[in-house]
Protein backbone atom coordinates (compact mmCIF):
# COMPACT_ATOMS: atom_id res chain seq x y z
CA UNK A 1 0.00 0.00 0.00
CA UNK A 2 1.68 3.17 -1.16
CA UNK A 3 1.12 6.69 0.04
CA UNK A 4 -0.14 7.68 -3.43
CA UNK A 5 -2.99 5.15 -3.25
CA UNK A 6 -4.18 6.47 0.11
CA UNK A 7 -4.31 10.15 -0.84
CA UNK A 8 -7.63 11.44 -2.17
CA UNK A 9 -7.60 12.67 -5.74
CA UNK A 10 -9.02 15.97 -6.90
CA UNK A 11 -11.84 14.04 -8.60
CA UNK A 12 -12.80 12.62 -5.19
CA UNK A 13 -13.93 16.09 -4.12
CA UNK A 14 -17.62 16.84 -4.49
CA UNK A 15 -17.03 20.26 -5.99
CA UNK A 16 -14.76 18.85 -8.70
CA UNK A 17 -17.38 16.31 -9.76
CA UNK A 18 -20.05 19.00 -9.70
CA UNK A 19 -17.89 21.22 -11.92
CA UNK A 20 -17.34 18.32 -14.34
CA UNK A 21 -21.11 17.79 -14.59
CA UNK A 22 -21.71 21.49 -15.27
CA UNK A 23 -19.00 21.67 -17.94
CA UNK A 24 -20.17 18.44 -19.61
CA UNK A 25 -23.77 19.65 -19.61
CA UNK A 26 -22.84 23.01 -21.18
CA UNK A 27 -20.74 21.26 -23.84
CA UNK A 28 -23.64 18.95 -24.73
CA UNK A 29 -26.01 21.92 -24.91
CA UNK A 30 -23.57 23.77 -27.18
CA UNK A 31 -23.35 20.75 -29.47
CA UNK A 32 -27.12 20.26 -29.58
CA UNK A 33 -28.34 23.88 -29.65
CA UNK A 34 -25.32 25.87 -30.80
CA UNK A 35 -24.59 29.25 -29.28
CA UNK A 36 -28.22 29.59 -28.16
CA UNK A 37 -27.66 26.79 -25.64
CA UNK A 38 -25.08 28.51 -23.44
CA UNK A 39 -27.34 30.19 -20.88
CA UNK A 40 -29.96 27.40 -20.64
CA UNK A 41 -27.12 24.86 -20.59
CA UNK A 42 -25.39 26.72 -17.77
CA UNK A 43 -28.57 27.02 -15.72
CA UNK A 44 -29.61 23.40 -16.19
CA UNK A 45 -26.00 22.27 -15.74
CA UNK A 46 -25.84 23.99 -12.34
CA UNK A 47 -29.17 22.42 -11.35
CA UNK A 48 -28.15 18.93 -12.48
CA UNK A 49 -24.68 19.37 -10.98
CA UNK A 50 -26.24 20.27 -7.64
CA UNK A 51 -28.58 17.27 -7.79
CA UNK A 52 -25.72 14.95 -8.76
CA UNK A 53 -23.38 16.18 -6.03
CA UNK A 54 -26.19 16.05 -3.46
CA UNK A 55 -26.87 12.40 -4.33
CA UNK A 56 -23.14 11.68 -4.30
CA UNK A 57 -22.64 13.26 -0.87
CA UNK A 58 -25.66 11.43 0.52
CA UNK A 59 -24.27 8.11 -0.69
CA UNK A 60 -20.80 8.84 0.70
CA UNK A 61 -22.16 9.87 4.10
CA UNK A 62 -24.42 6.81 4.22
CA UNK A 63 -21.60 4.47 3.19
CA UNK A 64 -19.23 5.99 5.74
CA UNK A 65 -21.81 5.70 8.52
CA UNK A 66 -22.79 2.13 7.70
CA UNK A 67 -19.26 0.83 7.16
CA UNK A 68 -17.55 2.61 10.03
CA UNK A 69 -15.21 4.65 7.82
CA UNK A 70 -13.53 7.59 9.54
CA UNK A 71 -14.99 10.15 7.14
CA UNK A 72 -17.03 10.28 3.93
CA UNK A 73 -13.83 11.31 2.12
CA UNK A 74 -12.46 7.80 2.78
CA UNK A 75 -15.21 6.12 0.73
CA UNK A 76 -13.87 7.02 -2.77
CA UNK A 77 -10.38 5.97 -1.67
CA UNK A 78 -11.74 2.63 -0.47
CA UNK A 79 -13.75 2.23 -3.68
CA UNK A 80 -10.58 2.80 -5.70
CA UNK A 81 -8.73 0.23 -3.59
CA UNK A 82 -11.57 -2.23 -4.23
CA UNK A 83 -11.33 -1.57 -7.98
CA UNK A 84 -7.57 -2.22 -7.94
CA UNK A 85 -8.00 -5.11 -5.46
CA UNK A 86 -5.48 -3.49 -3.10
CA UNK A 87 -6.16 -5.14 0.26
CA UNK A 88 -5.00 -3.23 3.35
CA UNK A 89 -2.92 -4.95 6.03
CA UNK A 90 -4.40 -2.96 8.91
CA UNK A 91 -7.18 -5.05 10.55
CA UNK A 92 -9.39 -2.00 11.13
CA UNK A 93 -9.12 -0.89 7.49
CA UNK A 94 -9.78 -4.48 6.40
CA UNK A 95 -12.96 -4.54 8.48
CA UNK A 96 -14.18 -1.24 7.00
CA UNK A 97 -13.35 -2.43 3.48
CA UNK A 98 -15.08 -5.77 4.14
CA UNK A 99 -18.26 -3.95 5.19
CA UNK A 100 -18.05 -1.70 2.12
CA UNK A 101 -17.59 -4.70 -0.17
CA UNK A 102 -20.54 -6.42 1.48
CA UNK A 103 -22.61 -3.26 0.97
CA UNK A 104 -21.59 -2.94 -2.71
CA UNK A 105 -22.42 -6.62 -3.33
CA UNK A 106 -25.82 -6.15 -1.70
CA UNK A 107 -26.47 -3.07 -3.84
CA UNK A 108 -25.47 -5.01 -6.94
CA UNK A 109 -27.75 -7.94 -6.06
CA UNK A 110 -30.72 -6.11 -4.59
CA UNK A 111 -30.30 -2.69 -6.09
CA UNK A 112 -32.45 -2.04 -9.16
CA UNK A 113 -32.59 -5.29 -11.15
CA UNK A 114 -35.19 -3.80 -13.49
CA UNK A 115 -32.96 -0.98 -14.77
CA UNK A 116 -31.05 -2.85 -17.48
CA UNK A 117 -34.17 -4.48 -19.02
CA UNK A 118 -36.01 -1.14 -18.91
CA UNK A 119 -33.11 0.59 -20.67
CA UNK A 120 -33.23 -2.14 -23.31
CA UNK A 121 -36.99 -1.71 -23.67
CA UNK A 122 -36.59 2.07 -24.10
CA UNK A 123 -34.02 1.56 -26.85
CA UNK A 124 -36.34 -0.99 -28.49
CA UNK A 125 -39.36 1.34 -28.25
CA UNK A 126 -37.37 4.21 -29.74
CA UNK A 127 -36.22 1.97 -32.59
CA UNK A 128 -39.80 0.83 -33.25
CA UNK A 129 -40.98 4.46 -33.35
CA UNK A 130 -38.24 5.35 -35.85
CA UNK A 131 -39.18 2.34 -37.98
CA UNK A 132 -42.87 3.36 -37.82
CA UNK A 133 -41.90 6.87 -38.97
CA UNK A 134 -40.11 5.39 -41.96
CA UNK A 135 -36.63 6.29 -40.72
CA UNK A 136 -35.13 2.81 -41.08
CA UNK A 137 -31.53 3.92 -40.70
CA UNK A 138 -32.22 5.63 -37.38
CA UNK A 139 -34.34 2.70 -36.23
CA UNK A 140 -31.58 0.24 -37.01
CA UNK A 141 -29.02 2.48 -35.29
CA UNK A 142 -31.13 2.67 -32.12
CA UNK A 143 -31.73 -1.08 -32.20
CA UNK A 144 -28.07 -2.02 -32.63
CA UNK A 145 -26.89 0.72 -30.25
CA UNK A 146 -29.38 -0.39 -27.60
CA UNK A 147 -28.37 -4.03 -27.91
CA UNK A 148 -24.70 -3.09 -27.59
CA UNK A 149 -25.32 -0.75 -24.66
CA UNK A 150 -27.49 -3.27 -22.81
CA UNK A 151 -24.92 -6.02 -23.41
CA UNK A 152 -22.19 -3.73 -22.12
CA UNK A 153 -24.22 -3.00 -18.96
CA UNK A 154 -24.71 -6.73 -18.30
CA UNK A 155 -21.00 -7.33 -18.86
CA UNK A 156 -20.03 -4.50 -16.46
CA UNK A 157 -22.38 -5.84 -13.81
CA UNK A 158 -20.93 -9.35 -14.08
CA UNK A 159 -17.36 -8.05 -14.01
CA UNK A 160 -18.07 -5.97 -10.91
CA UNK A 161 -19.75 -8.93 -9.18
CA UNK A 162 -16.71 -11.12 -9.83
CA UNK A 163 -14.31 -8.43 -8.63
CA UNK A 164 -16.27 -7.89 -5.42
CA UNK A 165 -16.34 -11.65 -4.79
CA UNK A 166 -12.54 -11.85 -5.25
CA UNK A 167 -11.94 -8.89 -2.94
CA UNK A 168 -14.30 -10.30 -0.30
CA UNK A 169 -12.50 -13.65 -0.45
CA UNK A 170 -9.12 -11.97 -0.05
CA UNK A 171 -10.43 -9.85 2.83
CA UNK A 172 -11.64 -12.91 4.71
CA UNK A 173 -8.27 -14.64 4.28
CA UNK A 174 -5.77 -14.29 7.10
CA UNK A 175 -3.80 -11.04 6.53
CA UNK A 176 -0.62 -12.60 7.99
CA UNK A 177 -0.47 -15.14 5.17
CA UNK A 178 1.75 -14.08 2.25
CA UNK A 179 -0.16 -13.40 -0.94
Amino acid sequence: MTEQQQKPRVTDRWWALGAIVVVAWVVVELIVQGADGVVPGLISGVVYGALFTGALLYRRYTDARKTGADSPDDVPVLDRRIRTEDIPQDPEQRAVMRRLVWRRRKQLRMGHPWVIPVVGALFLLTAVLWFAAGRYGLGATWLVGGACFDGWLYWLRGREAKRLARVEQRLTDDPRQPA
